[in-house]
């Protein structure tokens, strides 16, 4: 133990300064880790004891179900919005987008037809309606060099429906 040798009284009777120094910073290097441990404990005992408590003394507010919370109560000089926007995000599911076999167009394969739906190409609609324009446009962009038009896929298209 650290200035065990000068711990009792001195001479004078009383006990010797810097022998309770030396201890007391012994203890203080033994208890510090403890003592952090302990501080974060109470810490976060705290924190949570305040979450309980809010918790407890928010349900005990239940008393009166026409009161409006606070947060929610709308401001009445606020002018009210107009009856034709469209939500960004709707809380319904929405049903997948309808889409056809494109490969029953002779020329489309599934490769073809997984770049087609990736392009929006998702009904055999959606290649009848072409234009030559349109057609010429995601030939290039597939890298079909032509194919479209040499396969007919417009006109195949309009068969198939014709024949729906």
């Amino acid at each position: 133990m650290v200035g065990a040798e000068k711990q009792g009284p001195d001479e004078t009777g009383g006990t010797d300064p810097d022998a309770l120094l030396r201890l007391a910073e012994a203890s203080a290097k033994i208890f510090a880790g403890q003592a952090a441990a302990m501080t974060m404990m109470t810490a976060f005992g705290l924190s949570l004891t305040g979450q309980m408590a809010g918790l407890f003394l928010g349900s005990l507010d239940k008393g009166n179900p026409d009161r409006e919370p606070e947060e929610l109560k709308v401001e009445p000089d606020l002018e009210p919005v107009a009856d034709n926007v469209v939500p960004l995000r709707s809380s319904r599911k929405r049903a997948a987008p309808k889409m056809d076999d494109l490969k029953r167009i002779s020329g489309i394969g599934p490769k073809l037809e997984k770049a087609l739906k990736e392009n929006g190409i998702l009904r055999i609609a959606d290649i009848a309606g072409w234009d030559a324009g349109q057609a010429a446009e995601f030939d290039t962009r597939l890298g079909l060099d032509g194919r479209i038009e040499r396969d007919d896929w417009i006109g195949q298209a309009r068969r198939l429906l014709g024949d729906a």
